[in-house]
């Protein structure tokens, strides 16, 4: 597990962030109550993926909205809920074996689905869960507001419960329409391999793979 200056320090890494801006971000979502507001150095609390749900929902808020109205739009978004269940129906030759897997249950939240995401990962679950199904998740903007979305990516199942093709968004529809109308959109985004990083940071002692994941990353800005 890890602390939160550990954390935003990895996630600044992974994410290509600047750690200043994490660090406000984690400052103005802890003050809110969103993120443990007890303890520091050796006693300092530790994350939890719910947290981390949070605190990746404020990066993505804290580069479209002013930093006093960072937190309320984080609980906010965080709060938006898809109206069907996010299921998947698998492939099977068994005719007893064609229930859809319900991922995400009607009404569910997208800080839930979030947290499960990265729970998912850190567990290395079976692809029966949100193992393996993630392409991507972000926050579009519009208008004035925002609405959440996860995007679905395997093309061996057939999904159920989405709405723009294999995007499943978050908030009613009348939100939706709102943003997609509002002209000059705008989307913020983490892919699917910067998830299962920042769920490995859950997993592992974070302050032992900061100059490893320093070295990753930097590879990976050479070949590109």
């Amino acid at each position: 597990m890890a602390t939160l200056a550990n954390f935003v320090e990895a996630l600044s890494i992974v994410t290509e962030v600047e750690l200043g801006e994490l660090k406000l971000v984690a400052r103005t979502l802890r003050e809110d109550g969103q993120l443990p507001q007890y303890g520091r150095g050796l006693h300092a609390a530790e994350l939890e993926p719910m947290h981390v749900a949070s605190l990746v929902t404020g990066m993505l808020v804290g580069r479209k909205v002013p930093v006093h109205r960072i937190a309320e739009n984080v609980r906010a978004i965080g709060e938006r809920r898809k109206g069907d269940a996010i299921a998947l129906r698998q492939e099977s030759t068994d005719s007893n074996d064609d229930k859809p897997i319900v991922l995400l249950p009607a009404g569910g939240s997208f800080v839930r689905a979030l947290s499960d995401i990265f729970s998912a990962h850190a567990q290395s679950e079976s692809s029966t869960s949100w193992h393996g199904v993630v392409l991507s998740v972000g926050i579009k903007f519009g208008s004035g507001v925002a609405y959440p979305w996860i995007q679905i990516k395997d093309p061996a199942r057939i999904a159920i419960g989405l709405t723009n093709a294999d995007r499943c968004c978050f908030g009613p529809s009348s939100l939706l329409h709102r943003v997609d109308t509002g002209g000059l959109t705008e989307e913020g985004q983490i892919l699917n391999g910067v998830l299962l990083d920042v769920a490995m940071l859950l997993r592992d002692r974070v302050s032992e793979q900061i100059s490893f994941l320093q070295k990753k990353h930097a590879r990976a800005r050479k070949t590109r």
